[in-house]
């Protein structure tokens, strides 16, 4: 069985798409490999009690110095390195190459890059991040024996940034979580949109959403409610500003960042999932709404399309008319709304975590 080492320190506190990342592939690797995990001391608690996997937690990361982003670097630049130099494993896996990779490394490396949002969001990160992530990153990149990306669209940015070998490239599609309980009709739902996204502004556009919801109220006759799961993340203030002079304010329900058991009764009280965001490197979010029986609105940028296929209805999310009146078509016909369900469900079979992580060196 081979050894790997896992640097699971961009976990986010449990409240990310990666965080999710993190969690299925080291449940799915843990009978495949023997896992030597590396997480920041604040979320290991939080990934412990979570993961049904086997693996064993490395002293390394436990210094609570290395949750400063500039330690964090140093970190991954200098002692984990050197670390891992004196350590016998077959690989070191990097769950996020896109925020954090090495400079040099003595063992073969693996990484996953999710997105480059940056290069399609201006003023998504400020300028020293910007920085480090466009000019320094993609150099480290190029030393890495084997990259992951969620999607084409991924790729394409990978290629076109770093200049990466395309032969140490490969497209490798991300899994979805089942549902816990039986997938409820549309009778047993409220007429209700749903948008689980953390609270990012620009990037998740909950802006933009917001102002198609008040066209949508102000337009139609409807008593629909939006309701927004996702804790706050950068820019988030903005977001919380507009809604509070909002006219509709009252129909915008903001749940925070929710458990799993009260996510899924979120994803059971909506009639419409929609999903506006700028930009996405795959957008997990869809496969989780189409595996509880929703209909989905989806912007039609990034990978959204690639993930989606023909089982979801795009927006431009720039235009708010044509966001709102896609909710009104949407939220009250039935028949649209199971021609989707139905092929949300076909297009499922595409995707599994089993299927991600049986691509890794076993």
């Amino acid at each position: 069985m081979k050894k790997v080492i896992y640097v699971g320190m961009p976990f986010d506190g449990g409240k990310s798409g990666i965080s999710r990342y993190i969690e299925k592939t080291i449940e799915g690797l843990s009978s495949e490999v023997e896992i030597d995990l590396i997480m920041m001391r604040k979320d290991y608690a939080l990934i412990h009690e979570r993961l049904t996997g086997a693996y064993s937690w490395l002293s390394l990361g436990k210094s609570d110095l290395w949750q400063k982003p500039l330690f964090n670097i140093l970190f991954h630049l200098l002692v984990l390195p050197v670390y891992c130099y004196f350590r016998n494993v077959d690989y070191v896996f990097f769950p996020a190459g896109n925020r954090r990779f090495p400079l040099f490394f003595p063992k073969k490396t693996i990484t996953t890059v999710h997105d480059f949002s940056h290069l399609h969001i201006p003023g998504k990160y400020d300028f020293f991040r910007h920085q480090y992530v466009t000019k320094v990153l993609p150099r480290f990149l190029k030393n890495a024996d084997l990259i992951f990306t969620p999607s084409e669209s991924t790729k394409k940015d990978l290629l076109n940034l770093c200049g990466i070998d395309e032969k140490k490239v490969r497209v490798n599609l991300l899994g979805f979580s089942y549902p816990k309980l039986k997938v409820i009709s549309h009778q047993q739902r409220e007429k209700n949109f749903l948008y689980v996204s953390r609270i990012e502004h620009p990037g998740k556009n909950h802006l933009g959403l917001i102002k198609a919801f008040e066209i949508f109220c102000e337009n139609f006759n409807s008593n629909s409610n939006l309701c927004l799961v996702g804790g706050d993340w950068n820019g988030s203030e903005a977001v919380h500003q507009y809604h509070q002079s909002s006219k509709f304010k009252d129909r915008i329900k903001f749940r925070g960042h929710l458990t799993e058991e009260e996510l899924e009764k979120e994803y059971r009280s909506a009639s419409v999932f929609i999903y506006p965001s700028f930009f996405e490197g795959f957008g997990l979010p869809l496969l989780e709404a189409m595996s509880r029986g929703l209909p989905i609105i989806s912007s039609d940028r990034g990978s959204l399309p690639e993930v989606g296929g023909n089982s979801v209805h795009y927006i431009n999310p720039e235009d708010h008319q044509m966001i709102a009146d896609t909710m009104y078509f949407l939220i009250e016909s039935v028949t649209e709304q199971q021609k989707y369900i139905q092929l949300g469900f076909e297009n499922l079979k595409r995707f599994s975590w089993e299927a991600h992580t049986q691509q890794f060196p076993h």
